[in-house]
């Protein structure tokens, strides 16, 4: 039969204590992806190896687990860009786990938007000008610093001969100096400080007619 007691508030068997919780727990190399952890143990002997638990911190959800750490440093990867992170080392021995660490915080890095704008609408204004309006990205993966709509009469076209506006971090922008009458497609394209991400799918717009001139009599 075992018979157990606490030592130093930790319970064990035949003398054998659960591990102490790893401290000194820091965060280096962080991408957009992953992060290295480092951590320190003076708990007691007979470690058998470390499990790492993390998950988004507000985030409604279960904490992911890496288990069978053998080091005292681990590079957690598959992670999310641009998201708040809340992670934990814990240290297991042949009697079990032991507390966690204290938690550890870390921002992912950023990276390219993940979606398109969301919602493009176009709307004429005149024969020769027209509002476009739009959403942010559903996955921006990073802070967006602005966009650029395209347009062109001839979708076929490669879409770097397309005529360009760049927009500051606006979700509207106006476009003049459009030919009457005449069938435009539109697509509107996210930018972190990565970089550029995804075009919205094509929106086509036909300006008004242009008022005929008068003659002269």
């Amino acid at each position: 039969m075992y018979i157990l007691v606490l030592l130093l508030g930790l319970p064990f068997i035949h003398g054998i204590a659960l591990p102490g919780p790893p401290t000194n727990v820091k965060v280096s190399e962080i991408t957009a992806t992953s992060v290295r952890l480092t951590w320190s143990y003076n708990g007691p002997d007979g470690l058998q190896y470390y499990v790492i638990q993390f998950k988004p911190k507000y985030a409604n959800q279960a904490y992911s687990e890496i288990s069978g750490i053998i080091t005292m440093f681990y590079s957690v990867r598959n992670l999310s860009p641009y998201t708040e992170y809340e992670m934990y080392v814990i240290a297991v021995n042949n009697i079990g786990r032991g507390p966690p660490s204290a938690p550890v915080f870390v921002t992912t890095g950023e990276t390219e938007p993940g979606t398109a704008p969301r919602n493009v609408q176009v709307r004429p204004l005149s024969s020769s000008t027209m509002v476009i309006q739009w959403d942010e990205p559903e996955t921006p993966n990073g802070q967006v610093t602005g966009y650029k709509v395209y347009y062109t009469t001839n979708a076929l076209q490669p879409q770097s001969q397309w005529e360009s506006q760049v927009v500051d971090n606006n979700l509207l922008t106006t476009i003049s100096e459009l030919t009457p009458h005449t069938i435009y497609t539109i697509r509107v394209q996210a930018h972190t400080s990565v970089g550029p991400g995804p075009l919205s799918a094509p929106v086509h717009v036909k300006t008004q007619q242009g008022v005929p001139s008068q003659r002269a009599t």
